[in-house]
């Protein structure tokens, strides 16, 4: 077994038993209820409903929001690659110039000029 297994699965164990030993000292005798309660209100954490019925919140909104973005992304790396590769100077001008402004900034300014200045 390698070395990054190895640490793959001591992490794995290592923090579920550390995350059950912090549940168990916090809440003592009351870690049976607060565990069944968080088990009861899963379905409503991952997807929105209570029974599992439908998607639209939780974690699956997010992982949904997440595909898309992703997609999205990739198909607009793709259309930047291809027309910075172009012959045309027309097309391959304006390619640099986006490249080179978003490779040279930070990624929380990024963020912020997408959340905040963006939608203006």
């Amino acid at each position: 077994m390698n070395s990054e297994l190895k640490a793959f699965i001591f992490g794995m164990i290592g923090v579920s038993t550390v995350l059950a030993a912090l549940l168990v000292l916090v809440y003592r005798g009351e870690t049976g209820p607060i565990v069944a309660a968080l088990a009861s209100r899963s379905p409503l954490l991952l997807t929105g409903s209570p029974d599992f019925s439908r998607f639209d919140g939780g974690f699956a909104a997010n992982i949904l929001i997440s595909l898309w973005a992703m997609l999205l992304a990739g198909i607009a790396g793709i259309a930047l690659g291809i027309a910075l590769i172009a012959q045309s100077a027309l097309v391959r001008t304006p390619a640099v110039l986006v490249m080179n402004v978003l490779r040279n900034s930070p990624w929380l300014v990024v963020l912020y000029a997408m959340l905040y200045l963006l939608p203006f």
